[in-house]
């Protein structure tokens, strides 16, 4: 799995002391997937007593199948 971080991703992740091993999970196993706009995507897994939430783009390069440009993240 190859991650891709915008900088509003990397404020948000520090700010929100997320735990990057929850956002993999729910990019790979989502309990729920959502079609946001322009080709975003939430994903949204329950994880404890926490769900989490992250918003991403699947960069589809013919040499990277798993490549995602993560937008943000925060737990709801």
């Amino acid at each position: 799995m190859n991650l891709k971080l915008t900088n509003h991703f990397q404020a948000r992740f520090a700010e929100r002391g997320i735990n990057m091993d929850h956002v993999k999970s729910a990019i790979r196993t989502p309990d729920k997937t959502e079609n946001i706009f322009d080709g975003k995507i939430k994903a949204i897994k329950k994880i404890d007593d926490q769900t989490i939430e992250v918003v991403y783009c699947k960069e589809g390069f013919k040499d990277r199948q798993n490549c995602y440009l993560l937008i943000t993240v925060y737990y709801k």
